[in-house]
């Protein structure tokens, strides 16, 4: 996986299993009749040649299920925000180098358990109006949590990560609400 800061979600590196994914779903879509053989060569072909999560993705973007079908991770990597309901993130996804989230009235909760990270350091940048974000991360990341603007419940629940962690979650949460930090596993 590319580490570096700036690395956009897309442009991580895919890996065998993915491609195998995509070729599984492209042979379905043939079978059903939604590909002709020759656009089925040619995905094909494509997939195999794909260094990226983003250029395998693209050649499922007219397919039903899209690369959720391919087991792909989600690769959208705008603000995650809610206004007087709930969102989550959970399952595979890719956590930007810069997230930022915003609960108004409502709860966020951003699950790290099964996501991929695009850089070694990633900052989520958390505004909270009367909202709560909720944060599930696995032991091989380090946290820090800065509240310095957040008038509000801060519960941090943070075990002893790994010995070596791979990845830093920089917390900086503003507002008025909840920040809630997990560690998990």
């Amino acid at each position: 996986m590319d580490q570096r800061a700036g690395t956009r979600p897309r442009d991580l590196r895919a890996s065998d299993a993915d491609r195998e994914g995509v070729v599984d779903v492209l042979t379905t879509a043939a079978a059903e009749g939604r590909l002709c053989t020759e656009e089925h060569d040619e995905r094909i072909k494509a997939a195999y040649a794909a260094r990226t999560l983003g250029e395998l993705a693209d050649l499922l973007h007219d397919l039903p299920n899209g690369p959720a079908a391919a087991g792909l991770p989600d690769l959208d990597d705008r603000m995650v925000g809610v206004a007087f309901g709930r969102r989550d993130r959970t399952g595979r996804w890719v956590v930007p180098a810069e997230l930022a989230t915003s609960a108004v009235g409502g709860t966020v909760t951003l699950d790290f358990t099964d996501a991929m990270f695009a850089a070694n350091s990633t900052v989520v940048s958390a505004l909270c109006l009367g909202g709560a974000v909720r944060m599930l991360v696995p032991r091989s990341v380090r946290v820090s949590v800065h509240c310095g603007g957040l008038v509000g419940l801060r519960k941090i629940r943070t075990r002893k990560t790994d010995r070596n962690p791979r990845f830093h979650l920089v917390v900086r949460a503003r507002g008025v609400g909840q920040i809630t930090v997990r560690t998990v596993g």
